[in-house]
């Protein structure tokens, strides 16, 4: 199967599973039936303690001061590519030419 042919069955596999997905049949046939009216709970909830406040140890102190920031080592500058001069192409004779 060459590539021409992959691309196009894969543009109909879309196409197919696109408009598949519209159609009228996946459609609900008729509305949904209403929401049932809830009932009161038959006992009051009772009322939940409120939650205690986890102990956490105190912060550590901060240091006085930072440590010095290593300077970071600059790369020798990179030297310029040199180029080459283009390749010239041959002319190709494949061509016919009409009387």
């Amino acid at each position: 199967m060459d590539r021409r042919s992959a691309l196009l069955l894969a543009l109909i596999c879309l196409v197919v599973a696109t408009v598949g997905g519209q159609s009228p049949a996946a459609a609900p046939a008729k509305a949904p039936a209403a929401a049932a009216v809830s009932t009161p709970p038959a006992a009051s909830p009772s009322t939940a303690t409120p939650p205690t406040k986890p102990t956490t140890p105190a912060p550590a102190a901060a240091p006085i001061s930072t440590p010095p920031a290593a300077a970071p080592v600059s790369s020798p500058p990179a030297s310029a590519p040199v180029s080459t001069p283009p390749v010239s192409a041959p002319v190709s004779s494949h061509r016919l030419r009409r009387p």
